[in-house]
């Protein structure tokens, strides 16, 4: 049983049980037989008589007188007329069978049992079960006993009652043991439908995913079964692995890229710095002009790694736990800070502002101080000089919208998507220095997200480019 599966164990158990519905079937018969068979034995003590038996104890038994009319087998006796169930008779010496009485109680005289010395001989320990003569469908129960000349007087029960008893209760009891073997079948095929196919499902999907495919799910999901419940909650649970998984893989894709183009960035200042350091080693500084300008491109790479790894390190600082100091910001007061210092750095620039009152949320304000900035930034950066910059906080649906619009080239819908990419360059043939590190919109991304904010882009070639941030109230 031990290596048999649940489904083997249920069948099996429902097996045992038919076989012993089978032998309890047949013990229930036999025994009644068998009761029924003692009744009748006791109804033939109670029927032979000693007085007859006695009767034929002498060496020259008499005669019953002759009657023509009734003379049954032609040898000159004559049975008494009256109705009988028992059957009473002697079998002379050489084998003939005389009778006395014959079962016609049901209105038809029976047929006579069939008694040779044999059966008289086994009647000798006790009743015994015989057939009728010429009928092979009436049985008799018999009693003998031999006088001293040698004449058996002979009483039998006809047991037709007992045979029709029987069949009865045959045909009810085995009827009763197909019904319940019928009626488990039925409950094991059901409880096999419901709970074990279901189960089977169920490893043959672990199976799967356990060689690596989570895309698959449990088919039964009936949520009024305890295996469809299970099922149910299953696929929850791989819909999350799989989430999990796919967000774990995309994670490392991430950090990969963001590894290979960091170290990108990082190449062409480091080359720089050692390519002057190696040129002023071989002696091809010996001009001060020509050494002073060398330092000050050094310097001006060495600032910019070190921007550049600033950046990576705040980023990857938003991305794991950010930490923010939060407390009430009027976004209102830092859009106008924020103009105040573009103007200051592009005096010609046409930027104007609309602000509202009651702009206040929760955040960092100086994370929230360099989101405006980076923003503002791009827009300088990258537009010419004389293109208008508009800046606008207000209350929008239970949250302070800050945009940041300019009228310049705008970009195309596919750069639009990837702009918060990190690294990501719409022109890649622009100069890196006006181009920047390719994080700052990327930090501007995490910064919002850390808020609980959203930041979206609108854009299209020829109408400009709006940024759109959102954080709740």
């Amino acid at each position: 049983m031990k290596r048999l599966d649940l489904r083997g164990r249920l069948l099996a158990a429902v097996g045992v049980v038919a076989i012993l519905q089978v032998v309890v079937a047949f013990t229930v018969v036999n025994a009644t037989r068998s009761q029924l068979i003692d009744q009748v034995d006791e109804r033939l003590a109670i029927a032979r008589s000693p007085e007859r038996e006695s009767f034929f104890d002498d060496d020259d038994p008499p005669v019953v007188p002759f009657d023509a009319d009734a003379d049954r087998d032609g040898d000159g006796y004559r049975p008494p007329e009256r109705l009988s169930d028992t059957f009473e008779g002697v079998l002379e010496t050489d084998g003939t069978l005389r009778t006395f009485f014959a079962p016609n109680s049901s209105g038809t005289e029976l047929a006579p049992p069939a008694v040779d010395a044999e059966t008289i001989a086994a009647a000798a320990d006790g009743p015994v079960t015989v057939d009728a003569s010429g009928d092979d469908d009436l049985h008799y129960r018999l009693a003998a006993t031999t006088t001293e000349s040698g004449i058996a007087f002979v009483t039998a029960i006809p047991l037709d009652g007992v045979d029709a008893t029987m069949s009865r209760v045959r045909t009810v009891v085995f009827a009763t043991a197909a019904l319940i073997t019928a009626a488990l079948a039925l409950v094991t095929w059901w409880i096999i439908r419901l709970g074990i196919d279901p189960i089977k499902s169920m490893t043959r999907t672990a199976e799967a995913i356990a060689e690596g495919d989570l895309s698959e799910r449990i088919t039964d999901t009936n949520g009024t079964t305890e295996a469809g419940q299970l099922g149910r909650a299953l696929n929850t649970m791989l819909g999350r692995i799989e989430t999990s998984f796919d967000e774990r893989v995309k994670t490392e894709e991430r950090l990969r890229q963001f590894i290979a183009d960091a170290s990108h960035e990082l190449r062409t200042p480091v080359a720089t710095i050692r390519g002057y350091a190696e040129l002023y080693r071989v002696g091809g500084l010996a001009e001060t002009a020509e050494l002073d300008d060398a330092m000050r491109r050094t310097e001006q790479e060495s600032l910019r790694m070190s921007r550049l790894i600033t950046d990576m390190l705040h980023l990857a600082r938003l991305d794991e736990h950010p930490v923010l100091r939060t407390g009430p910001v009027d976004l209102a007061a830092l859009v106008d800070d924020a103009a105040k210092d573009a103007r200051a750095t592009q005096p010609q620039r046409p930027i104007d502002t609309s602000v509202s009152a009651d702009c206040v949320v929760d955040g960092d304000e100086d994370l929230l101080r360099q989101v405006l900035a980076n923003v503002i930034g791009n827009a300088l950066v990258h537009t010419d000089g004389d293109v208008p910059i508009h800046l606008t906080a207000r209350r929008s649906n239970g949250a302070v919208v800050v945009e940041i619009g300019d009228d310049g080239p705008g970009m195309a819908p596919e750069v639009a998507a990837r702009i918060t990419e990190r690294f990501y360059r719409a022109d890649t043939s622009r100069s890196r220095n006006r181009g920047g590190s390719g994080l700052g919109l990327s930090i501007v991304d995490a910064a919002v997200g850390a808020h609980g904010g959203t930041l979206t882009i609108d854009s299209a070639l020829g109408e400009g480019t709006t940024v759109r941030l959102s954080f709740p109230v």
